[in-house]
This record gives C-alpha cells, structure tokens and sequence, in this order.
C-alpha cells in the first residue's frame, strides 16, 4: 500500500516501527522478523480494536497517539480495511477533535527502513505538519478503500488551503465514481465531484457533472443554482445561466430570484432585472448580495446611489473619487479591482506617470498575493499597455500586448481574447497603420460582437481610411449596446460632420457633452459578479 501511495503523491509516509512503544513484559511478542498488526493487538487488545471504546475514554492527545502507534505497525492483508478506518478517524481528530492542541510530529525514535521480512525496505519519512499527516492519511485510505464515503467529505477539508492540490482532489473524486453506486452515496459522490471541478477551475467538466446531478435528482435546487453561477461568472452563457436559474426557482429555492435577476442583468434586459431585484429586496431585505445587484442596476440604469468612488467619478468629481479609493486601499491594500480603478483615476484626473506607478504596483500585489482570478495578469498588461500609449511610448506598450497574449494560452474566455485583439488594434491604429488595425479589430470583434469599444475603435479606424458611411454604421450598432457613453456620441459626430452633415453633428456632439459629466472612468458593467 505503501508503494501505491509514494507512486500518487511525493507526500510524508506514516510507517514507523513501534516496538520501543510497547511495555517491557509484552516486548516478547514483537521480536520476530516482523511486526504485524494481529501481534500488536494482542498486545492492546479491547480498547484498541474498537476505536469508538477508545474515543470515549482518551483525550484527543492521547488518542492520537494510540492511533499513531497502531499506524506505524507492518499490516497484513486481513487488516487493511480495518486500518483503513483508523486512518480515517485520525485524520478527522486531526482535523477536528486537535483544533487548539499544538502539533507533535510522529515519533522519530525508529524512523528508518521497514523491513517486511523478505529482504526488501521501504524508505519512509514522516509528515512535517498536521496538513502533511491528514492528507498522507487520507491517500493511504484512497488507495485502500476507495469507496468510503468519509474520505470524500476529509479530503475537499485537508486540500482546501493548497490551489496546487486541487487537480488531485478532482482527480482522487473521478476514480471513486465507478465506487458510488446509484443509492442516496452516489448523489454525494457526484457533488463531491463536481464542486472539487469548480474550485480546479475546470468549468466545462464541472458543467457536465452538475447536468449529471440535475438528471440523478431534478428536485434538488443546488446544482441548477450552481450551473447558473458558472455560466454567468466563468463561461460566459449568461442565457443557459437564466435558464438554470428559472429551474431553481420553480424548485423554491429562495435564491434564485437573484440569480434570476443576475441573468436579466447580464442579457441587458433592464427593466425585468429591476423588478426581479426589487423582489428579491422583498423577500429578504437582509440579503446583502440583492442590495449590491439592485444598486448595480440602478447604476447600469444612470441611477447610481449607493456605488460611491463610480458616482463621484461620474459627477466630474474625480480628486473626491480618487481619495475614496485611498482610503479604501488603506483598508484593503491588496484589492486589485480598487487599485484599478485608482490606475483609471489618474489617468484622467493626474499625469499618466502616476497611474503607471499604480499599475506597476498592481502588478506586483498579485505576483505577490497569486490571486485566484486567472484573468487578473492579463488585465494588468492590458492597462499597462494603455498607459504606455498614453505616454506615447508604443514600444513599451507592444511589450505588455505580447504578455498579455502570452496570458491567453492559460484559459478560453473569448471576452479576453477578444480585449487583446483590441489592444493590438488599438497599438496599430496608434502607429498609424489603419489597415493592420482594421484586421486586428475586425478579430475582436468576431469574438465578441457586444463590444461596443471594438466598434468604436473600428469606426475610428474607418474615418481614416475615408470611409465615413460604414463608421457610422459602426457607431450606430455601438450606442445600441451602450447609448450612454460620450465617447461613442463624439466618433458619431465626427462622422457626421465627414458626411457633411452639421447639423446632426452637432446634435450629436451635444448628447456626448451632455452625458460627460454623468460617465464614470469605469463603466458599471465592471463592476465584479459576486456571490458571496
């Protein structure tokens, strides 16, 4: 067993010799070649075999001790499903029943070779920690008694703290599914499987495993709440997102009003997303994650509120936007999202100088704090290149798009891929070269239609080459998905004015300076889906 589990996993061995553990008129019993188990517990009979006599007459130190010696002895194949259990409860007194004891690492005394008697050794070490113990634990039992259920609620518990260890997890869950059976277990098996995918970032599995969960139960509302919060977060499906979540509230899930009203708000249906909201608010007024998406929406609806450093950024009020957010990154030094919103912050209101100090530090923060968002390097290169061109410095700029292009290899999201596209579009129709910019553009845009920079930049690019009609084109299916952007009003104007038609130009330059004092530095579609 030993051998399977050095072949899974480099962890700590838990095989110790424990003859040196054993009085001295039992001593006899142990001098033979071996040490096996059945001898061991002649040696402690009763409270030893039956652990639950055990657990109720020793403190959780002791115990683990008891647990540690019975571990260390060489087992025979009668004992190994028995031993399994040991494992088993130990790792859950590790877990649990330590909580405030200060760790003590397995004996030393006799680390070394195992003999098993036939010549052979296994070189053996030992766990440096309690996480080292209860995982090396828990493989021993996978590799044992890979149908025990316990195992599968310990082991998400003992991986928790380590991201590397996850693909393991998910991995250890996949091999005990033909171990599952099609009672009541294999429901749990299955949604242990599927949210060990999720926290590995493996969204279409987890995908098809929760419609494997949603097919073993339909009156279970958890995993069509699941699957509507990884099609809206992860893999950008936001209306399959809102069919689940329509399931899971004729299931009566409570919940999935907002989820509900999270999927209206993503397909742009304004008006149902505000009323599915204010019924959630309803429902429970003390659900925070309802407020923030209301107050979201009444943003995306130019009603902003509640969303403080936006409203001032808004209002032509950057210098008080920019002091909320530092006295917000006061509080929480390492917010990415705060920090970006800072780097937007100077590029309007300061020089851009200061905004690539900000962004450089944006940078180091999550070299330094390895957030779990895959996304987070590419959009710090993609400001960094925006930054640079700011500073005319386009060298420097093309460096941060080869990085960030570098980013997109590590996952599939088309909206990203997309951005950089754009950006490269962007470095192009910088320098000048308005046909490389319109293929780069032309690309983003063909990942995704609904953006409505890629078709402004592209009309942009079209004035250039003298082609006013299909800029206005562009600019026209742009203020369809975003008619509050001065921006967007302006390049119309501009291309009005190419068509020759003052009058609507200026009409046009109107609604842009109109709008300039309400547009925040961000738009409030950035800001983050969360569901916690």
């Amino acid at each position: 067993m030993s051998r399977c589990i050095r072949s899974s996993l480099c962890v700590k061995s838990l095989i110790d010799s424990c003859r040196s553990e054993v009085p001295d008129n039992k001593r006899q019993l142990l001098m033979g070649e071996t040490t096996h188990l059945e001898r061991y517990l002649v040696a402690y009979p009763q409270p030893l075999w039956q652990s639950e006599i055990a657990l109720a007459g020793e403190e959780p130190a002791a115990l683990i001790a008891r647990y540690r010696r019975l571990l260390k002895a060489a087992e025979t194949h009668s004992t190994r499903l028995q031993r399994a259990q040991w494992a088993l409860k130990l790792a859950r007194l590790l877990l649990h029943g330590s909580l405030g004891l200060a760790y003590e690492m397995p004996s030393l005394g006799s680390i070394g070779a195992v003999n098993h008697g036939n010549g052979q050794a296994d070189i053996i070490c030992t766990p440096q920690n309690r996480h080292e113990e209860v995982l090396l634990l828990l493989l021993i039992v996978s590799a044992v008694k890979p149908s025990a259920l316990l195992l599968y609620d310990l082991l998400p518990l003992a991986t928790l703290r380590w991201p590397a260890l996850r693909p393991l997890l998910a991995a250890q869950l996949q091999c005990a599914l033909p171990h599952a059976g099609s009672d009541g277990q294999a429901y749990h098996f299955w949604q242990q499987h599927a949210l060990s995918l999720l926290m590995a970032g493996q969204w279409a599995a987890a995908l098809r495993q929760l419609q494997e969960l949603m097919q073993l139960d339909p009156h279970q509302a958890l995993p069509f709440l699941l699957a509507a919060r990884l099609c809206y977060q992860s893999l950008e499906q936001p209306q399959l997102g809102l069919n689940y979540a329509l399931q899971a509230l004729q299931l009566g899930h409570a919940r999935a009003q907002l989820y509900v009203g999270l999927g209206q708000q993503c397909l742009g249906r304004n008006a149902e997303a505000l009323a599915t909201l204010e019924a959630a608010v309803r429902a429970d007024d003390c659900d925070h994650l309802s407020e923030y998406y209301l107050a979201r929406q009444h943003a995306l609806l130019q009603q902003p509120e509640e969303l403080l450093a936006l409203l001032l950024s808004g209002g032509t009020r950057r210098v008080e936007a920019l002091c909320v957010v530092k006295d917000a990154l006061a509080e929480y030094p390492d917010d990415l999202q705060l920090l970006r919103l800072q780097v937007q912050l100077e590029l309007r209101s300061e020089e851009p100088s200061t905004a690539l100090v900000t962004a450089h530090r944006m940078l180091s923060v999550w070299q330094r704090v390895q957030s779990e968002d895959a996304q987070a390097p590419l959009n710090i290169w993609l400001l960094l290149a925006e930054i640079y061109l700011e500073l005319d410095n386009a060298e420097e700029a093309l460096h941060c798009i080869k990085e960030a292009e570098s980013e997109t290899t590590r996952f599939s999201s088309l909206s990203q891929s997309a951005a950089v596209l754009l950006m490269r579009g962007r470095w192009h129709l910088y320098a000048s070269e308005c046909v490389k910019a319109r293929r780069w553009l032309n690309d983003a845009l063909a990942l995704n239609p609904k953006s409505a920079q890629a078709l402004r930049f592209l009309a942009e690019t079209q004035l250039r080459l003298q082609m006013p009609q299909l800029a206005e084109q562009l600019l026209q299916r742009a203020l369809q998905l975003d008619g509050n952007c001065p921006e967007l009003w302006f390049s119309l104007a501009l291309a009005k004015q190419a068509l020759g038609e003052n009058s609507a130009s200026v009409a046009c330059l109107v609604r842009s300076l109109e709008l300039q004092p309400l547009h925040p530095v961000l738009p409030f579609t950035e800001l983050p889906l969360v569901f916690e």
